[in-house]
């Protein structure tokens, strides 16, 4: 029987269709590579090899400029988040760490000051007419307060609206105790000491003292946002002289 005349199975002959009007009876596997080829075929060398490479350059082409531009854009993105990410983890840290600092200098100046008051005697008014007022028996309200510790000595405190400074004055010397300071307030309410009672004199002794002081974050850090500067901590204390108590 003459190979022309063979009958190839109908599948294979509907998806090989193509090559089969170019090359006919010989047939190419376009995913194998492999020439099934019939008994007694006369086979074409040059086209089999010519098909095969057609067949390998398609599965093994190179990256496309397009594919290339895709990639890169996607990485860019990727990257940007990352940089986003890390800048605002590394702001929230040093806010934090700004934050925690003046929390923690504000805590020493108002314990010390406490304890001063706590320990001490003798306390009045920094200004001379609120002063007055307290030794009437008024719960005066000041921005400083003055007193004499145990080794009576004479301290101040006071506040300094235009350099935002806490002053403690010792001896006639001045030392910044905390820097920042918004706000100083010392409520202090009088009281009569058993000698006063008796002689009939005026108020002379402190009750209680109620202090309220309100510091402002620090700028000073280089990232630091202006609106995270302006934010400020208030604490409050009473406190009550043990010396006093009745």
């Amino acid at each position: 029987m003459d190979f022309r005349s063979v009958i190839f199975d109908f599948r294979f002959a509907r998806a090989r269709s193509a090559l089969a009007r170019e090359s006919w009876p010989c047939l190419i596997d376009t995913n194998t590579g492999e020439l099934p080829v019939p008994r007694n075929c006369c086979v074409n060398t040059a086209q089999i090899e010519n098909q095969k490479s057609k067949i390998k350059n398609k599965h093994h082409r190179g990256v496309g400029l397009v594919e290339l531009l895709i990639t890169l854009a996607i990485t860019s993105a990727l990257l940007t988040a990352t940089a986003f990410a890390m800048n605002s983890a590394l702001q929230a840290y040093s806010i934090n760490q700004v934050q925690s600092d003046t929390m923690h200098r504000t805590r020493i100046a108002m314990h010390r000051l406490s304890t001063y008051i706590r320990t001490s005697t003798e306390h009045s008014p920094m200004t001379a007419a609120r002063a007055t007022s307290f030794a009437n028996g008024d719960t005066v309200i000041d921005s400083g307060i003055q007193l004499f510790d145990e080794n009576n000595t004479e301290l101040a405190f006071a506040y300094n609206a235009l350099t935002q400074q806490l002053i403690v004055t010792e001896n006639g010397n001045d030392h910044v105790l905390l820097r920042g300071v918004t706000t100083f307030r010392v409520v202090m309410q009088p009281m009569r000491s058993s000698t006063s009672i008796k002689t009939g004199g005026g108020f002379d002794l402190l009750r209680q003292a109620t202090i309220t002081l309100t510091v402002r974050f620090s700028n000073d850090a280089a990232d630091t946002r202006a609106d995270d500067a302006d934010q400020t901590v208030t604490l409050s204390t009473s406190v009550m002289p043990r010396r006093n108590a009745m």
